[in-house]
């Protein structure tokens, strides 16, 4: 039950639904517990795919940093209809106190999707001071994004190579036409030159 209070839950339907602003009030004792779960369902649950992973993109306004935290997938094996549920402890260089703009971010091999943005409202400071320091979670997301460019650049280019198919079989085709016009009107002045001979003949 501790845990549970200490997690702030989001019941997301569609990704453009207004987010209730969660309120995160931390202590020195406590500032690895506190954590957010997001449950997708109708739209939102919609739009997963087997390759979806969830970001929390955030920005603190009074201290100017910012960064990218993967969530945790929650499975139910023993539930089928369990929707799917992510979860995320805050990260340490979010929990000072202030004023946390984020969205959620849904991220796999074709596309990034994004939530409205929300305000993560932490009350007290439960850190040292230290400074932030872009995590593996950064990185990840740097990559998801790289592969999205990656892939985005081998359709563009798939698609100027058909273009250019294309475009030389047009050529070809009117190359083609070309050369049965010129033939047609060889046959057509030999017919005539044949014709004009028979009557020739027959005078």
């Amino acid at each position: 039950m501790a845990a549970e209070l200490r997690t702030t839950v989001i019941n997301m339907k569609t990704l453009n639904q207004a987010i209730q602003n969660p309120i995160v009030t931390v202590g020195a004792s406590d500032k690895d517990g506190r954590k957010l779960r997001v449950i997708f369902t109708q739209e939102a649950a919609a739009q997963f795919t087997d390759t979806t992973k969830i970001y929390l993109c955030w920005y603190h306004q009074e201290l100017d940093i910012r960064g990218y935290s993967v969530f945790t997938e929650i499975k139910n094996e023993n539930d089928k209809r369990f929707p799917p549920t992510w979860e995320i402890t805050y990260p340490k260089a979010m929990l000072f106190e202030g004023h946390v703009l984020a969205n959620i971010q849904l991220v796999d091999k074709v596309s990034i999707s994004t939530s409205t943005n929300f305000i993560i409202h932490v009350l007290l400071d439960p850190n040292d001071g230290s400074d932030f320091v872009a995590s593996d979670d950064y990185s990840a997301f740097q990559e998801a994004v790289i592969n999205l460019t990656n892939l985005e650049d081998r359709v563009q280019d798939q698609l100027d190579e058909t273009i250019a198919q294309n475009q030389e079989q047009r050529e070809q085709m009117e190359q083609q036409k070309a050369e049965f016009e010129n033939m047609q009107s060889i046959f057509d002045e030999i017919q005539s030159a044949v014709t004009a001979f028979e009557w020739h003949s027959l005078s």
